[in-house]
């Protein structure tokens, strides 16, 4: 099988694919996963601890001046 052969076989099935994820979502169903949280809002990590009171910040805000 060539390889024009198999980008084709492989368009081919990309588009099923998306044919049935679309089918689902216009019958009221989701494909698999959750939904992206809306554009520019932090996404909370409740697994991850909050920093202690006093220590230098981990992830400093990049956009704040440095001070010296």
């Amino acid at each position: 099988m060539g390889f024009m052969d198999k980008a084709k076989q492989l368009a081919e099935q990309a588009q099923q694919k998306l044919e049935e994820a679309q089918e689902n979502f216009n019958k009221g169903g989701s494909t698999p996963g959750q939904a992206a949280p809306p554009a520019g809002e932090p996404t909370p990590n409740p697994a991850a601890p909050a920093p202690p009171e006093g220590e230098a910040n981990a992830t400093p805000d990049p956009f704040k001046p440095l001070q010296q």
